[in-house]
């Protein structure tokens, strides 16, 4: 399983002490950042964004703990814009989805612009990928009305929080969803630290562990120490690896020539590896 840590909430810590804070992370078992980059201004919220200049700076002490930057959380002043300026970056440190707030207008010509800015990442081997936050109204839309190279940062909590069940949306578009992101909300619709709310965490887990997705924690809404409590959620996440509830097995035929994968029956429960060569 791959875990990883959304940089908004965080970012201000790492750039206290760097070495120390990817220290901490990579012994609590995250492997992954997901920082954030604006290209326009965002007053009050400077300290929470990398600058361009950042990822080359950054980029020998992130490889010298094995943290890899998979995702970026981009705010665009124009997309289409910065589209060439955000492919290059992603291009330049090996970046594969960039990540886009949803946004707010639902229509048709909405829909059909992301759907040709996506193909045209798609062709460089980069995801355009939509965040859902507060707003979620159109998100649901957006899944349905834009093409295939259009994907989704499924955040679990703002689903919840806008009254849609995450499992549900996590496999009606399974094959939209990219990435997995945890925030956590009480029944009071109150943030708190992940796996303290309302979400089904083993749900969402088991999701993400069926699509081989990286799972990002989000602990922005910290009632504490930030350090303490992401490092809690991954004992979180490292426990619910061995949950076995809600889980089927398929046994399988893999032809090592063809590659070809033949499904021979499904089984309720865990079937332990039933692997042999011919």
């Amino acid at each position: 399983m791959r875990y990883g840590l959304a940089m908004f909430g965080l970012n201000p810590i790492f750039e206290e002490d760097k070495e120390a804070f990817l220290k901490r992370i990579t012994a609590a078992g995250y492997r992954y950042i997901e920082p954030c980059w604006a290209l326009m201004s965002i007053p009050g919220f400077e300290n929470r964004f990398w600058k361009e200049e950042d990822f080359e700076i950054n980029k020998p002490l992130l490889e010298k703990y094995g943290v890899g930057i998979e995702s970026l959380h981009v705010f665009p002043k124009d997309l289409s814009d910065d589209l060439a300026k955000i492919l290059q970056v992603a291009k330049t440190y090996g970046i594969r989805e960039v990540v886009l707030p949803c946004p707010k207008d639902a229509n048709p010509a909405t829909a059909a612009h992301l759907t040709q800015v996506a193909d045209a990442l798609k062709k460089h081997d980069v995801a355009l990928v939509f965040h859902n936050g507060k707003d979620a109204a159109c998100f649901s839309w957006l899944m349905a009305a834009t093409g295939e190279n259009v994907k989704a940062q499924a955040d679990v909590g703002w689903l919840l929080y806008n009254g849609i069940d995450p499992e549900t949306f996590l496999w009606k578009y399974e094959n939209k969803v990219q990435s997995l992101h945890y925030k956590d909300f009480t029944a009071e619709k109150t943030e708190t630290q992940v796996g303290k709310g309302c979400i089904d965490m083993l749900a969402c887990f088991q999701f993400a562990r069926a699509k081989e997705l990286i799972q990002y924690v989000d602990q922005d809404g910290a009632q504490g120490d930030f350090m303490e409590e992401i490092e809690e959620v991954a004992g979180l996440l490292k426990s619910l690896a061995g949950a076995r509830e809600r889980t089927d097995s398929i046994l399988c035929v893999f032809d090592t020539e063809t590659g070809t994968v033949t499904e021979l029956k499904r089984y309720e429960g865990v079937m332990e590896a039933p692997n042999w060569l011919q």
